[in-house]
C-alpha cells in the first residue's frame, strides 16, 4: 500500500500505530506458582522496514499474585528489536522474529506474537512546478532569478519519511560546485500508519540571489547554468532521490547592498538624543560600509561616497545657513574608495567642521548617503541612492548650542553673597530668573538662532557645566559644588578665580562662554557669641511678675579658612539672621495663630538684623527665637534657638459643683477652668473655721486632676479643661491642743477648687460651702487620751542651696504621757508645712505648675504611725511619730517655714498642734 504525504508533511509527525492483521493466539502452559496464562496481542503483526509497533501481554494469574508485569526478549534482533520493558517492537530488515513475553513472577509462563518484517513499496518524488516568490507566476527557466518556490510531488510507498531535500547543482568552477541542499524539510513520527493510496505536493523555497553565510559578501551561485532536483529520505534506509531533474539558468542583476550606515560619537558626544518633538538625533562621525555583489562575475576596482541633506529645510520653517545644506544639496564627499574584501567602507570624519561643508559642523533632519562604483574594465558599476524613509535615513546634529546670539550673564550677590563671595551652600544655577546667578537671557538655541528650539532642528540645549581657573590662566577645572574649590584669600570686591560655562546640548556637542566674572570663595562658617547677659535660656517660662530680658546683642567672627586661609569676613551693618516664631492665643475659645514677631512670610523668614535687637518680652505666647549670623560668602553660624514661654494672666474657674453627701476622704469636686494659653493643672482647699497659730483659720491643700492637660513647648494651646479636687487630706472634725488645752472640733466648712496654668501661675478659687450634715459628727479628744502634743525638728537651719550644712531635717511629734490603762489616740500623725510667701510647689508627690499652692496653705509633708514608745517610772507611756523633710528648692533660701503636726484617731477625727516647729532656710 502506498502512504499519502500532504502538503506541508506536518501530518506525517503524527502517524497513528499500525495495527496488524490477523488472529488473536494465545499461549497455554500448567499453572506454577499461581501464574496461569500469557497472552500477547497482537500475536502476528506484518512491518515494513522502519516501522514500530508495541505489543501488549496480559497476565493471567491467582489473586495472590501481585506482580503481573513480563519482561520482553526477541528470536531474531537483526529482523526486528523489542524494548524488554515498554514492549516496543521497531522492524530493521526483512524476515521474520518471535518477540517472546515472560512473566517477572514465573519464568516458566510465557507468551509470544511472530513478526513479519517485509520490504515495501519504493520512494517517488517528482518537480511539479517553479514558480517566482515575487509574482506568484510560473519563472523562465531560461532567466531565472530571486527567490523561488519549489513544488515536489512525494510518495514515501510503504516506507517511513524522514525528510525532503532541495538540491542545485551548478556548473563546475563556479563558487557553488556539485549537490549543495538549499532548502529541507524534516519528518518525525512514532508508531506506523495505515497510508492511503496518494501523492502529496511539497513546496520548498530558496534564494537563487542568497550570499555566503561567512561574509554576506560573495554569491552562492552565480549566473550560469544548473540542476534542480527533489530528494526524499527513508528513515532506517539508503537514502532515495528523485529520478528526473530540471534545468535552469540564473541570471541575478548586479548590485550595492548596504552593510553599515551609522554614526560614532567621540568626546563628550553621546550616541544619540530625542529632540523636544520626540525626534531621535545622532552625533558624531558617519560610517558608511556597502558590498558591491557581482552574480555576473566582474570584480570592481573603486568607489564614490556623497553625503546628502535629505530634508526639506523650507517645509521645517529654517530656511538655509551656513552648512544647513538646503535639500539635495551635498555635505561631504569621499572619491577613490577601493575595496577590501569585495567590501567598500568610508568614515565621514566629524572632525571635518569647515563652513562650507563637512561633518563636524552639520545640522540635517534628512541625512542620506549616494554610492557610484566603477568595475575593473573602466565601465560604471551598479550604483545606490538610499531613501530618506529607509536604511540610510539619519538626523545628524553635530553643532554645539548657539552662545554668542544668546549670552550667559552672571547676576552678581546672589543667594545671601556679597562682593562676588561665595560659601559652600552656594550653588551656581542656570536659568531665565534674573535671582539665578549664572542667566542664559531668552530662551537658548541649539545650533543657531534661526532654528526654533520646538523645531526638529537639533536635540536643544540640555546641559550646562560650571568651570573655574585661577585668574588669568587657562587652567579649566569642572565643579558641581563650591565645596571642591579650594577656598581663597580674594579681596573684598574681587574673587582670585575667573569663572565660564560650557554650555552642551542632549547630544554632547559643546561650547565654553567667555570669563563671566571673577569670585572668592569662603567655606568656614562664622561663630558668634552674647555680648551682653539675658535670661533667656532654653525652655525658660515667664509668669506674672516675671519678664524675660530681651536685649540681645552678639559679637560675631568669622574665622581663617583651611590653610590660615582669611575669610570674607562678616555682613555689614546686619550681620545677623534671626526669627522668632510666636504661637499665641487667638479670640476663639480654644483658638491659637502663629505670628511672625521677627521674621517675614508664612515660614517667619530670618531677616537680617543688627548685632544688638529686642525680642519680644510682653506679649503671651509660646516663643521659639532662632539667632545665628552670615558672613559675606554666605556661611552661617550653628543657629542658636531660645524657646521661651510668657503667660502673665492667671487662669480663671467658674460653673460651682454640687456637694456629695457625706462629704468623706476621697470625696471629689470638679468644676471648669480656662486661660489665656495653657491650663495646665489643678487642686483645692479644705477649709476649717479654726485658728491655728498664727493662721487664723486652716486651708487643707488637696491634690487635683485635670481633663486635658496643656504644657508649654508642646506647639499646642490647651485653654479650657475640667478641673477635679480630690480630698486625699480629710478629717471629720479638727481641734488644736496649746499645752494641755484641746479647743473644741469643728467641722470643714468650704471647699475651694483652682485652676494652674503651665508658667504656674494660680487662679482665684471656686468655692462652695459644706452643709454640716453632710459631715458626720466627730468624737472629741480628751486630756487623758492627749495629756500633751508636741512637735520638735532635728535641726534648725537646713541648707536649701548650694551651701554646706545639713540638707534635711528629722520631725518629731510627740504624745503623752498617757496612763497604761488609755489606749494611744492617734492611728498616724501627719505632718503639715504652711506655705511661705512666694512658694511654689504643694501636694505631697506632686511638682511644678501643676501643684502651685497659695500662701499659707497647709501642704502634707508625710504620715507616719507609731514610731516608738517611751515608759516613766510610773509606767506612763509617750508615744513618738517621725518623718524626714528635704525642703523643696521652689521655697527659696531665705524662708522661714512653719510646720505643724495633726494626729488622726481611728475615726478621721484631727488635733492640731498649735505651737509650730520652725526650720530656717539658708543657701
Amino acid at each position: 500500500m502506498q502512504r499519502v504525504v500532504r502538503s506541508t508533511l506536518a501530518g506525517l509527525v503524527a502517524l497513528a500505530a499500525l495495527t496488524a492483521c490477523g488472529d488473536k493466539t494465545t499461549t497455554v502452559t500448567q499453572p506454577t506458582g499461581g501464574v496461569n496464562l500469557v497472552t500477547v496481542t497482537p500475536s502476528a503483526p506484518n512491518l515494513n522496514i522502519g516501522d514500530q509497533i508495541t505489543l501488549v501481554a496480559s497476565v493471567s494469574a491467582d489473586a495472590g499474585v501481585t506482580d503481573r508485569t513480563v519482561a520482553w526478549s526477541t528470536s531474531n534482533a537483526a529482523v526486528a528489536t523489542v524494548d524488554a520493558a515498554t514492549g516496543v517492537v521497531k522492524a530493521i530488515t526483512t524476515g521474520v522474529a518471535t518477540i517472546t513475553a515472560t512473566s517477572n513472577a514465573d519464568k516458566n509462563q510465557k507468551g509470544a506474537a511472530i513478526v513479519t518484517v517485509g520490504a515495501g513499496s519504493q520512494v517517488t518524488v517528482t518537480i511539479a512546478s517553479i514558480v517566482s516568490n515575487a509574482t506568484g507566476n510560473n519563472v523562465d527557466l531560461s532567466n531565472v532569478n530571486g527567490q523561488i518556490d519549489v513544488t515536489l510531488n512525494v510518495d514515501a510507498g510503504t516506507g517511513k519519511l524522514a525528510g525532503v531535500d532541495l538540491i542545485m547543482n551548478c556548473t563546475a568552477g563556479f563558487p557553488a560546485s556539485g549537490d549543495i541542499v538549499v532548502a529541507t524539510q524534516t519528518i518525525s513520527s512514532s508508531n506506523v500508519a495505515v497510508a492511503e493510496a496518494a501523492a502529496a505536493p511539497v513546496t520548498l523555497s530558496f534564494n537563487t540571489a542568497q550570499l555566503d553565510s561567512a561574509t554576506q559578501t560573495t554569491p552562492v551561485f552565480k549566473n550560469g547554468q544548473c540542476q534542480i532536483k527533489g530528494r526524499a529520505r527513508l528513515a532506517g534506509s539508503t537514502t532515495q532521490a528523485a529520478s528526473n531533474t530540471q534545468t535552469i539558468t540564473l541570471n541575478n542583476i548586479d548590485a550595492i547592498l548596504v552593510k553599515n550606515f551609522a554614526t560614532t560619537a567621540s568626546g563628550t558626544q553621546v550616541a544619540s538624543a530625542t529632540d523636544a518633538g520626540g525626534f531621535a538625533w545622532r552625533a558624531g562621525s558617519v560610517n558608511v560600509g556597502v558590498v558591491a555583489v557581482s552574480y555576473s562575475g566582474r570584480t570592481y576596482s573603486g568607489a564614490t561616497f556623497t553625503l546628502l541633506n535629505g530634508g526639506n529645510d523650507a517645509a521645517q520653517g529654517r530656511g538655509t545657513a551656513t552648512n544647513l545644506i538646503g535639500n539635495g544639496g551635498t555635505i561631504a564627499t569621499s572619491a577613490n574608495v577601493a575595496p577590501t574584501s569585495g567590501a567598500f567602507t568610508v568614515a565621514f570624519s566629524a572632525a571635518d567642521s569647515t563652513t562650507a561643508a563637512g561633518v563636524g559642523a552639520a545640522t540635517v533632519d534628512t541625512l542620506i548617503f549616494r554610492v557610484t562604483t566603477v568595475d575593473n574594465t573602466g565601465n560604471a558599476g551598479p550604483q545606490l541612492q538610499t531613501a530618506a524613509t529607509g536604511t540610510g535615513f539619519i538626523r545628524l546634529d553635530n553643532r554645539a548650542p548657539d552662545i554668542t546670539t544668546t549670552p550667559v550673564v552672571w547676576v552678581p550677590n546672589t543667594q545671601n553673597t556679597i562682593n562676588n563671595w561665595v560659601g559652600k551652600a552656594f550653588v551656581f544655577s542656570v536659568g531665565t530668573a534674573a535671582t539665578n546667578p549664572i542667566n542664559p537671557g531668552s530662551s537658548a538655541n541649539d545650533n543657531a538662532s534661526i532654528l526654533p528650539v520646538t523645531s526638529s532642528g537639533g536635540v536643544g540645549k540640555v546641559v550646562d557645566t560650571t568651570q573655574w581657573a585661577p585668574t588669568g590662566t587657562t587652567t579649566w577645572t569642572t565643579f558641581s559644588s563650591v565645596t571642591s574649590v579650594p577656598e581663597n584669600s580674594a579681596s573684598a570686591n574681587a574673587g582670585s578665580y575667573d569663572l565660564r560655562v560650557k554650555v552642551c546640548d542632549a547630544l554632547g556637542n559643546c561650547r565654553n562662554t567667555a570669563a563671566l566674572t571673577q569670585f572668592g570663595v569662603d567655606l568656614t562658617p562664622p561663630t558668634f557669641t552674647f555680648a551682653a547677659a539675658t535670661n533667656l535660656v532654653n525652655n525658660a517660662t515667664f509668669g506674672i511678675g516675671q519678664a524675660p530680658t530681651t536685649n540681645v546683642s552678639i559679637l560675631a567672627n568669622d574665622p581663617p579658612g583651611a590653610g590660615s586661609v582669611s575669610g570674607s569676613g562678616a555682613v555689614t551693618p546686619n550681620p545677623v539672621l534671626a526669627k522668632d516664631v510666636r504661637i499665641a492665643p487667638n479670640g476663639a475659645a480654644t483658638g491659637q495663630s502663629t505670628i511672625c514677631s521677627i521674621g517675614t512670610g508664612t515660614a517667619c523668614n530670618p531677616v537680617a538684623t543688627p548685632q544688638a535687637f529686642t525680642a519680644t518680652a510682653t506679649n503671651p505666647g509660646q516663643y521659639a527665637l532662632t539667632v545665628t549670623v552670615v558672613d559675606q560668602a554666605g556661611n552661617q553660624a550653628t543657629p542658636v534657638v531660645f524657646n521661651y514661654y510668657i503667660d502673665a494672666q492667671a487662669p480663671t474657674v467658674s460653673g460651682g459643683f454640687s456637694i456629695p453627701n457625706p462629704v468623706t476622704t476621697g470625696s471629689s469636686f470638679a468644676t471648669a477652668a480656662v486661660d489665656s494659653m495653657d491650663v495646665a493643672g489643678g487642686n483645692g482647699i479644705l477649709h476649717y473655721p479654726i485658728t491655728l497659730g498664727a493662721l487664723a483659720d486652716v486651708r487643707l491643700f488637696q491634690d487635683g486632676t485635670i481633663s486635658a492637660a496643656g504644657a508649654a513647648f508642646d506647639n499646642t494651646l490647651t485653654r479650657s479643661a475640667t478641673v477635679t479636687a480630690n480630698l486625699t487630706n480629710f478629717y471629720q472634725s479638727l481641734a488644736t491642743i496649746n499645752g494641755a488645752a484641746i479647743t473644741a472640733a469643728v467641722k470643714p466648712d468650704q471647699i475651694g477648687v483652682r485652676a494652674v496654668d503651665a508658667v504656674g501661675n494660680l487662679s482665684t478659687q471656686d468655692v462652695a460651702l459644706i452643709p454640716a450634715n453632710n459631715v458626720a459628727n466627730g468624737t472629741a479628744f480628751t486630756a487623758a487620751q492627749v495629756p500633751a502634743f508636741t512637735l520638735a525638728s532635728s535641726v534648725a537651719t537646713v541648707s536649701n542651696g548650694t551651701g554646706t550644712g545639713a540638707t534635711s531635717t528629722t520631725l518629731t511629734a510627740s504624745v503623752g504621757p498617757v496612763a497604761p490603762t488609755v489606749a494611744a489616740a492617734f492611728t498616724q500623725v501627719c505632718f503639715y508645712v504652711a506655705t511661705p510667701a512666694g512658694g511654689t510647689e504643694g501636694g505631697q508627690g506632686l511638682g511644678g505648675a501643676s501643684s502651685r499652692a497659695a500662701t499659707n496653705d497647709l501642704i502634707k509633708i508625710g504620715c507616719s504611725p507609731l514610731q516608738g514608745t517611751a515608759l516613766d517610772g510610773a509606767g506612763n507611756r509617750t508615744f513618738t511619730y517621725s518623718v524626714t523633710y528635704d525642703p523643696p528648692v521652689q521655697y527659696g533660701t531665705a524662708a522661714v517655714l512653719n510646720i505643724f503636726a495633726i494626729g488622726q484617731s481611728a475615726a478621721t477625727d484631727g488635733l492640731a498642734t498649735n505651737v509650730p516647729a520652725t526650720l530656717t532656710l539658708q543657701p
